[in-house]
């Protein structure tokens, strides 16, 4: 089990990444453009895309999640071209490169370590450490924006205790 552990390791990162920029997405969204947010804020071929990702899930397991919107459909670059395509986002994220090409660079490099994840190959050390690097400034990016920050997504709440 040992040998694993930088592979969980770099898939809790990779979660938790995830996790938090769609989060900061939604919360930007639904304050700017409330319940349309997401015709408002997803771009029209890339929200096709990830109804397309959604359909597909949904045709091959019929016990899908109602509480999943376009944005749990997005991988780390989908992710990079909607702050791209939103040019009000780009410095908001700026701490996490302040050159909007070398930011889509790191998204797809995310997205990269994400695809090893998920077919189970081995993750490198400098991978590793770039998700962690990462996973930093995201956290430090999400505390300067606590004050705007969206309840947590329905789908990541805590389960509620039967009573």
């Amino acid at each position: 089990m040992a040998n694993n552990d930088p592979t969980l390791e770099a898939y809790r990162l990779a979660y938790a990444d995830l996790t938090q920029l769609r989060a900061l997405l939604r919360a930007h969204f639904r304050s700017r453009h409330g319940d349309g947010w997401l015709a408002q804020g997803i771009p029209v071929e890339l929200a096709d895309h990830l109804a397309k990702r959604r359909e597909r899930e949904s045709s091959i397991n019929w016990v899908l999640s109602d509480r999943c919107d376009l944005l749990d459909y997005a991988g780390f670059g989908n992710l990079g071209d909607i702050i791209a395509a939103n040019q009000d986002l780009v410095p908001r994220f700026a701490a996490l490169s302040p050159n909007p090409d070398v930011l889509r660079l790191r998204f797809l490099e995310l997205d990269t370590i994400l695809n090893r994840l998920a077919y189970a190959r081995p993750v490198l050390d400098s991978e590793l450490g770039f998700l962690s690097s990462f996973n930093d400034r995201l956290a430090r990016l999400g505390d300067a924006a606590a004050p705007s920050r969206a309840p947590a997504h329905p789908a990541h709440a805590a389960p509620q205790q039967p009573q």
